[in-house]
C-alpha cells in the first residue's frame, strides 16, 4: 500500500507539471536569447573523446556493473560526431591527487532521498576506485538563490584543502543551483574547479514556465517530514526567465572549467510518469528526456561531452532497487548503466583538468 508521504513525494515530481500545455506565454520579461549551433555559442565538442573513455570503461569492467548496455546504444549521436582521439584510457585506480567528486541534487530530490540519491549507486563504484564522492543535501523545495547558501555551508564542511581539484556535478536543478552558487557566493567554489550539468537546468525549462502557477497554488502549500516547503521558489527557479536572467547579469567566468551532459531520450526510453511532460516538451523540440530540451541542459563556453539516451531520471536515479513495488510500474524505463556513466564522466573531465592545469 502507498503511504502518504509517499504518494506526496510522487505527486511533487510529477504532478506541478501535469496540465502544462504546448510552448511558452508571452512575455517580455525576460533577456533577449538565440538559439545557436554548440560552436557558435563557445562549446568545444568533445564526445567524440567521452564515447572513447565511455565504451573503453563498458568493453573493460561495464558487464559487471548494474544496467550494461552497449556503448552505442547508451549514447546518442547528434550530427557528425568528432571521431575517436586513439589516445590509451585510464581505468586503474584514482591517483593520489584525484579530484573530489561533489554531487548536488535536483528539484525534489529531498521529497526522494530515502528511495533514491542522484548517482548513489554509481558513487559506490567510484569509490572502489579510490575516488571520494559527495552527494550534498540541498533543500528539494526551495529556490538556488537558498541553496546557494547550503551548497557553500557543506563545501566548506568538507574541509577541502585550497589546492584540491574539486568536480562538482549538477544534476537537474542541481545544476542551477550551482550557477547561483558561483554568482552569489564567489568565495564558496574554489577557483579552477569543474561543474558539470548533467541533465542540468542551465537555461531553464518550458516544464517550470508552465507549470509554476499551478504548483504555487497547490504543491507548495503540501506539508512533508522528508520534504520542508522552503521558500517555495524551487520551480520559479528552472523558469527560462529565472534562468536567462541570472547568466546575463552573473555570467560564467573562465576562473572555471565547465561541461554538459545532456540526457536525450528516444523513443521508448521514457518512463510512464514523465510521459505528460514528454509529450508537452515534444511540441517544442523532440529532443528532450521528459523535463529538459537538450540545448538547455549546455553551459555557454563550456565543452560538450556526450548526449545520454535516458529520461532524466534514469540518468541519475536508481527507482528500482529500493522503489516501492507501486511506484515500479511508472519508472519502466529506469535502467541505464549509471556506474559506467558517473566513471566516464569523472574520468573525462579529470583528463581535461590536468590537460589545462586546472
Amino acid at each position: 500500500m502507498k503511504s502518504p508521504r509517499s504518494k506526496l513525494a510522487l505527486a511533487l515530481l510529477a504532478g506541478f507539471t501535469g496540465g502544462c500545455g504546448a510552448g511558452l506565454p508571452y512575455a517580455t520579461h525576460g533577456p533577449p536569447a538565440i538559439l545557436a549551433e554548440t560552436t557558435a555559442a563557445g562549446v568545444r565538442d568533445l564526445r567524440g573523446r567521452f564515447r572513447e573513455i565511455f565504451c573503453s570503461i563498458a568493453k573493460d569492467h561495464g558487464a559487471k556493473l548494474q544496467n550494461p548496455r552497449p556503448c552505442e546504444d547508451a549514447l546518442v549521436r547528434f550530427g557528425k560526431e568528432p571521431p575517436a582521439t586513439g589516445r590509451a584510457v585510464q581505468l586503474g585506480n584514482a591517483a593520489p591527487r584525484s579530484p573530489n567528486v561533489v554531487i548536488v541534487p535536483g528539484i525534489f530530490g529531498e521529497c526522494v532521498s530515502r528511495i533514491s540519491l542522484p548517482f548513489e549507486d554509481a558513487a559506490a563504484h567510484l569509490r572502489i576506485h579510490g575516488y571520494k564522492v559527495h552527494i550534498l543535501k540541498v533543500s528539494g523545495r526551495s529556490s538556488s538563490e537558498h541553496n546557494a547558501g547550503q551548497i557553500e555551508r557543506q563545501l566548506k564542511a568538507l574541509g577541502l584543502s585550497g589546492g584540491d581539484p574539486l568536480i562538482l556535478i549538477g544534476y537537474s536543478k542541481g545544476t542551477s543551483d550551482l550557477i547561483e552558487t558561483l554568482g552569489r557566493r564567489r568565495n564558496a567554489i574554489p577557483k579552477g574547479s569543474a561543474l558539470v550539468s548533467v541533465a542540468g537546468v542551465v537555461a531553464g525549462t518550458p516544464i517550470a514556465d508552465r507549470g509554476e502557477g499551478a504548483y504555487r497554488r497547490l504543491l507548495s502549500r503540501l506539508r512533508l517530514r522528508s520534504c520542508r516547503p522552503g521558500d517555495k521558489g524551487g520551480v520559479q527557479s528552472l523558469t527560462r526567465r529565472e534562468r536567462l536572467l541570472f547568466l546575463q547579469q552573473h555570467p560564467l567566468t573562465a576562473d572555471y572549467l565547465y561541461f554538459s551532459l545532456p540526457a536525450v531520450a528516444k523513443p521508448g526510453e521514457v518512463s510512464r510518469a514523465l510521459l505528460p511532460t514528454r509529450r508537452t516538451l515534444d511540441r517544442i523540440d523532440a529532443r528532450n528526456d521528459g523535463q529538459v530540451i537538450h540545448h538547455d541542459a549546455i553551459y555557454p563556453q563550456g565543452a560538450l561531452l556526450g548526449y545520454a539516451n535516458a529520461d532524466h531520471w534514469a540518468v541519475t536515479l536508481d527507482f528500482t532497487e529500493r522503489a516501492p513495488f507501486w511506484m515500479r510500474p511508472f519508472t519502466n524505463r529506469n535502467a541505464y548503466p549509471r556506474s559506467t556513466l558517473l566513471e566516464a564522466i569523472v574520468r573525462s573531465v579529470e583528463e581535461e583538468m590536468v590537460r589545462t592545469g586546472g
